[in-house]
C-alpha cells in the first residue's frame, strides 16, 4: 500500500506543476513584494502587490517634486484615520523602494492613542499613487 501511495505522489506532482505552468500568467497566484525597512532601529516589513508598483508613478528626485507630495499625503493619512481617533504624525520618510529604483515610496511613523490614555505606534508606506498599506514592526529576536 505504500509503493502505490508513492508512486501517486510521484505521478501526480509533476501534473500539478503541468497544470499551473500552463495556467494564463493572470490566472496564476501572485505573491506580494516584501519590503523590508528601518526607521529608528525598528525594523518593518510591508507587503506589497507587484500591481500597485507597476501602477505607481515612477520619479526620482532629479525629476523635481514627488508625484504625491505632502499635503495630499498628509490629507491621505487623515482621511485614512477616520473614527480610529487621530493619529499623531511623527515622522515621515521618502525612500526608494528596494529593487525599484525608480518608484519611491513614503514610510509614515503614526501615533495613536489607546483607552487607556498610552500611545500605541503605527507605520504605513504610501506608494507615489496613494496606496496605503500597513506595515508591520517586526519583534526583535529571542538570544
Amino acid at each position: 500500500m505504500m509503493l502505490s501511495t508513492l508512486f501517486r505522489r510521484l505521478l501526480v506532482a509533476p501534473f500539478g506543476l503541468f497544470v499551473l505552468a500552463a495556467m494564463p500568467a493572470q490566472a496564476q497566484p501572485r505573491f506580494p513584494v516584501e519590503i523590508f525597512e528601518y526607521l529608528d532601529n525598528v525594523r518593518l516589513v510591508a507587503f506589497v502587490d507587484q500591481a500597485d508598483i507597476d501602477s505607481s508613478r515612477q520619479w526620482t528626485p532629479d525629476a523635481g517634486a514627488p508625484p504625491l507630495d505632502i499635503a495630499a499625503l498628509m490629507r491621505l493619512i487623515k482621511s485614512r484615520a477616520g473614527a480610529a481617533g487621530k493619529p499623531g504624525i511623527e515622522r515621515i520618510e521618502l525612500r526608494p523602494l528596494p529593487g525599484h529604483a525608480t518608484h519611491w515610496h513614503y514610510i509614515v511613523q503614526l501615533s495613536q492613542p489607546e483607552a487607556s490614555g498610552a500611545r500605541r505606534k503605527k507605520y504605513l508606506v504610501v506608494l507615489m499613487n496613494g496606496k496605503v498599506i500597513p506595515a508591520i514592526q517586526e519583534p526583535e529576536s529571542f538570544k
